[in-house]
């Protein structure tokens, strides 16, 4: 799944893109996934383990893992497995498409 349409100046949104939109906006929706990808998002562009996010969050490193197979299923961040250990990073891009999906292009345009 894409993480959220790109869209180009005042381009219609169509409903394929506002359901997928909408999903990746439930992801964010859980209180820890957000702590997850603000953790993450201070890190700059740092790669935080599962475990060194778990410790931080004070939660167990299975309910970190699952929080984090969302986030990456939406494209908000990206695992990298090396050993015994997951590296997780954030993606940029999917933020940045967030923001751009909710900002208007023109002040004065209205949805």
């Amino acid at each position: 799944m894409s993480v959220l349409p790109r869209l180009l100046g005042d381009q219609e949104v169509s409903a394929g893109d506002l359901s997928e939109t909408a999903a990746v906006l439930r992801a964010l929706s859980h209180p820890a996934r957000l702590r997850l990808l603000r953790h993450l998002a201070h890190a700059s562009g740092q790669i935080a383990t599962v475990g060194q996010l778990a410790r931080r969050m004070d939660l167990a490193h299975s309910t970190v893992s699952q929080h984090l197979a969302r986030l990456a299923v939406m494209g908000l961040i990206t695992k990298h497995p090396s050993g015994h250990e997951i590296f997780c990073v954030l993606a940029p891009e999917a933020l940045a498409r967030i923001a751009a999906f909710l900002t208007p292009t023109d002040p004065t345009e209205t949805p």
